[in-house]
């Protein structure tokens, strides 16, 4: 064998087994490449459930809510700032508040709707709701809510409220005609006039005052969220929780 064809064999030998070695460090069996590496069409891709580790799929997760944090609501559009915020306790809790006036038809319509959303909320929602008080006769319906609260009746009072005003248009607007209402109730006419009357009940009525003075409350149903932002109803009672939502989870990362 002369020295040319002896080098062409070698050069062939070592391509043979340079090829062998890079199959093997790469798991080149055709089996691993299709574990490895597919492609898909483009309805395959449109269909196909791609599985991810946990800790990639919570990662893409919370950017995909950071997006759309970012994407769906304007402040100053869809809620606003208050310029004087409430004081509130640091714990972890997110505080919504519901401004609201017996008297007021869209909060008769807006009142399951916003009591379903609290009874789905999670234990870091701390819910309350304020009666607003402009006036002395909403000073009156404010009173009334919270003696309901004091006499501990049974929830469905604040729903009777409302539908004896908008639907039998008894607008509860004397004393007489509250202590009245609530013995239908079931509640003692001298203990309600106590309590309506009572220095409990009218230094809540003032505290509402106060802070309606506070945050500017100008329409009802308003909702305000850890005493810095105000959402005021949209006409879509849907689209109020949705912006609702929003603000809750903005405050509840930002905390």
């Amino acid at each position: 064998m002369n020295l040319i064809n002896w080098c062409m064999k070698m050069n062939k030998i070592l391509s043979i087994l340079i090829t062998a070695t890079l199959l093997v460090s790469c798991g080149g069996s055709d089996d691993t490449k299709e574990d490895s590496f597919k492609y898909y069409s483009k309805e395959e891709a449109t269909n196909k459930s791609l599985e991810l580790p946990i800790e990639a799929s919570d990662e893409i997760e919370a950017i995909s809510t950071s997006a759309n944090l970012q994407a769906d609501y304007k402040l100053g559009k869809d809620y606003r700032l208050i310029d004087d915020p409430l004081p509130v306790r640091q714990d972890g809790m997110v505080e919504v508040t519901y401004a609201f006036w017996y008297g007021c038809n869209h909060c008769f319509s807006f009142d399951s709707t916003i009591n379903n959303w609290k009874s789905s909320q999670p234990d870091y929602i701390k819910f309350a709701k304020m009666p607003i008080t402009w006036g002395q006769i909403h000073q009156l319906h404010a009173a009334l809510y919270y003696s309901i609260e004091a006499l501990k009746l049974d929830a469905g009072a604040h729903t009777a409220v409302f539908t004896t005003i908008h639907r039998e248009n008894n607008f509860l607007a004397s004393e007489n005609a509250v202590v009245k209402f609530l013995a239908k109730l079931g509640a003692d006419e001298v203990k309600s006039k106590q309590y309506l009357n009572s220095f409990a009940i009218k230094q809540k009525v003032s505290r509402a005052i106060q802070v309606s003075r506070q945050i500017k409350i100008t329409s009802t149903p308003m909702l305000i969220v850890d005493g810095k932002y105000i959402i005021e109803s949209k006409p879509d009672r849907q689209e109020t929780l949705k912006v609702l939502d929003y603000v809750v989870e903005l405050q509840k990362t930002s905390s």
